[in-house]
């Protein structure tokens, strides 16, 4: 984040990926990265890039803790309709700075998969 000049997270979306792997083996807590969006800089090795490519999006509201049960339904409409995950989930807060209560909180996931 140093490297492109993003020292704030205010203002700024973040949030956090989770390998397909992990879904997959139903550990849902134990996330692989931190992310924050970012404009590429030119040259920057270290600015992961999102692969191209279609993706399953669905859209939480609720506390936290229910997220598990979301990957859950995530798995089996998968499975229902031969897709298979890959790379990452990429978890993001939506409305974050205009709650006050956790019920309210909204969460995007978006997962990448192909037609198998």
């Amino acid at each position: 984040m140093q490297e492109v000049k993003k020292y704030r997270l205010f203002n700024q979306r973040y949030g956090i990926m989770l390998s397909t792997k992990k879904i997959e083996e139903g550990d849902f807590d134990t996330y692989d990265y931190y992310y924050s969006i970012v404009e590429e800089k030119q040259g920057s090795k270290s600015v992961f890039t999102k692969p191209a490519g279609d993706y399953i999006q669905i859209f939480s509201k609720g506390n936290w803790d229910q997220l598990p049960s979301v990957y859950v339904k995530i798995k089996e409409f998968s499975k229902d309709n031969g897709l298979r995950l890959l790379g990452y989930s990429y978890e993001e807060g939506i409305n974050e700075m205009a709650i006050s209560n956790l019920d309210d909180y909204i969460t995007q996931i978006l997962i990448r998969y192909e037609i198998i």
